[in-house]
């Protein structure tokens, strides 16, 4: 069944945005994998210097795979 979803932002006169919606229900069941959160994907010390390593030698994102 299709569920027509609407959204709104507003910028108040005190310049914070807010969220609403006319259908606060998720799409999918909560993630039982922690790694699944985009918040929990960081890159390690050793990543993180590696891709500043690569990026200062010229490679592209692509490249670095």
């Amino acid at each position: 069944s299709l569920v027509t979803l609407s959204l709104h932002t507003f910028l108040k006169a005190t310049e914070e945005w807010y969220f609403e919606t006319d259908y606060p229900n998720h799409n999918h069941p909560a993630s039982e994998d922690p790694q699944a959160h985009f918040k929990n994907h960081h890159l390690t010390p050793d990543q993180y210097t590696k891709v500043k390593t690569l990026t200062q030698a010229g490679l592209k994102p692509a490249e670095m795979l």
